[in-house]
């Protein structure tokens, strides 16, 4: 049934009113429900567009055509839905914006009716209303078809095989010579700056597009990724470890690409597989390791900190070397400017900076812990001790925080 509104075609009416129902709707979402007002503007500005653009297209088609979609004409629909799965959008506020939006066109359009057209209008409310019943059964059925496939995909990512390599068991086809085992922390994204569910839907776009680049890898390589980070092992199965190592900035650079993030990534080496389990110990030491020395995002092997990573072995220098420390770990406010001050080579100002305090009371403090410490903190000459005090102190803690 053809649709007129003043005796002008409804498809005509609407032809000419796309682009401002587009931003209206648009807006009208972010107004109205605030899971789309908290959306990162990554997702908002591109995927949502996109989203209620198809969205808004069809329906409006269907008020032009008096008829509703059938078939595949449902299917962007449909794969809009499973994205919003992915993302961790509550299925509420997916079917909340359907409604909102035809509301919203409604509101618009209807106003174009005249004396007469009544019959056009409730033939029109009929199809809005038929229109939000099938596209809210077929959003929410592909939604939550979804979430079981992410649940499962989240199972797998080769996670059994990567248990049976650590185990020492593999399977016939993942049995090799020697791996490459690699520890990743993720940095943030962008829009992970902000703060409530913009931060969790940024943070799940992120981890959604690394397992996906993750699935695009050659089967040598196996992984289990989180939000925190991952354990990947690479098969060496030709033994070469020198041209796997090689290939390691490149594959960190597909998965920094795909996360848009930056990555920490600790490489170890385990030249059998009995040994894979004890390399990525190893790797997760070396991993916690740069990020508490204020590394920056990159690839790092032992041998990058040897020094600072033998401090932290555990022993009786060790504790020693804790010890020096000891007196201003219970002053949280001179450890922390010692801490800072060591990371940014002694530079006061920025130490004061990162601290948001003046460089006078950064001298006041350093000057405290000189006394404390009976070590001038502020010479050169004693950075390495300091250093590894610190680290030192820190590897106690964590032994005394597991129970050791």
């Amino acid at each position: 049934m053809e649709l007129r509104f003043g005796g002008v075609e409804v498809g005509v009416l609407l032809a000419r009113r796309r682009r401002d129902l587009n931003a209206r709707v648009l807006a009208g979402l972010a107004e109205e429900i605030l899971t789309y007002r908290e959306m990162p503007e990554e997702a908002l500005n591109l995927d949502i567009v996109r989203a209620i653009t198809l969205a808004l297209d069809l329906f409006l088609d269907s008020l032009a055509r008096g008829r509703l979609p059938v078939g595949e004409e449902w299917a962007d629909l449909s794969e809009s839905a499973a994205r919003r799965a992915e993302e961790g959008v509550p299925l509420a506020a997916v079917l909340a914006a359907y409604h909102v939006g035809t509301r919203l066109i409604f509101e618009d359009v209807v106003p174009l009716a005249i004396p007469g057209d009544e019959p056009q209008v409730a033939a029109a409310s009929v199809l809005a209303m038929r229109f939000l019943a099938a596209a809210s059964e077929i959003v929410a059925d592909r939604y939550l078809e979804e979430r079981v496939a992410i649940t499962d995909a989240d199972a797998d990512l080769s996670a059994e095989r990567l248990r049976r390599v650590l185990d020492g068991d593999p399977r016939p086809e993942d049995a090799a010579p020697a791996h490459l085992v690699l520890r990743l922390a993720l940095g943030e994204h962008p829009d992970e700056a902000g703060e409530g569910l913009s931060v969790e839907i940024a943070a799940r776009r992120k981890l959604r597009r690394l397992r996906a680049r993750l699935r695009e890898e050659d089967d040598h390589v196996l992984g289990t990724m989180t939000g925190d980070g991952g354990l990947l092992v690479l098969l060496v199965r030709d033994g070469d470890l020198a041209t796997a190592a090689a290939r390691v900035p490149a594959l960190v650079a597909r998965l920094e690409a795909a996360a848009q993030a930056p990555l920490y990534v600790a490489c170890t080496v385990a030249p059998a597989t009995t040994t894979v389990a004890s390399a990525a110990e190893i790797a997760e030491e070396l991993l916690q390791l740069v990020i508490r020395l204020g590394r920056p995002p990159g690839t790092y092997r032992i041998e990058d900190v040897v020094v600072e990573y033998q401090m932290t072995r555990p022993g009786a220098a060790r504790s020693l070397l804790a010890e020096t420390v000891a007196p201003v770990a219970g002053r949280p406010e001179l450890f922390e400017t010692l801490r800072i001050f060591l990371r940014t080579g002694q530079d006061r100002r920025a130490t004061a900076a990162r601290l948001h305090v003046h460089p006078n009371t950064v001298d006041y403090r350093l000057n405290r812990v000189t006394q404390m410490l009976g070590i001038e903190v502020t010479e050169s000459r004693n950075v390495v001790t300091l250093v590894g005090a610190m680290l030192a102190h820190g590897a106690e803690q964590g032994r005394e925080q597991d129970g050791e």
